[in-house]
């Protein structure tokens, strides 16, 4: 069997078919066994974004850093926000 093994003589003589087949020009490229996905793996950027920030969370966790957002009060909410997010705002937006 030319040092292939196969798991039925049904699946041999189809090889050898497919063997003279292509000898002849029928067809070309002829693999055994070759490995394909059946579904390719889905990544999207909102996927990869999701799982760094569940891997940032757990990290927080395991350090201790990580705080319930519903026991913040509105003035460390407010210190928070001007130290993170008002940075790119207009000058009238921070005026009080």
């Amino acid at each position: 069997m030319d040092g292939r093994t196969f798991d039925s003589n049904a699946e041999y003589e189809r090889w050898l078919e497919l063997r003279i087949m292509e000898r002849k020009g029928l067809i070309t490229d002829l693999k055994e066994h070759p490995e394909f996905e059946i579904i390719p793996r889905q990544v999207s950027k909102a996927g990869k974004e999701v799982r760094e920030k569940i891997q940032s969370a757990a990290v927080e966790v395991n350090e201790g850093d990580f705080f319930d957002p519903e026991k913040l009060t509105v003035k460390e909410w407010f210190d928070i926000w001007l130290e993170d997010f008002s940075a790119d705002k207009k000058p009238y937006t921070m005026q009080l």
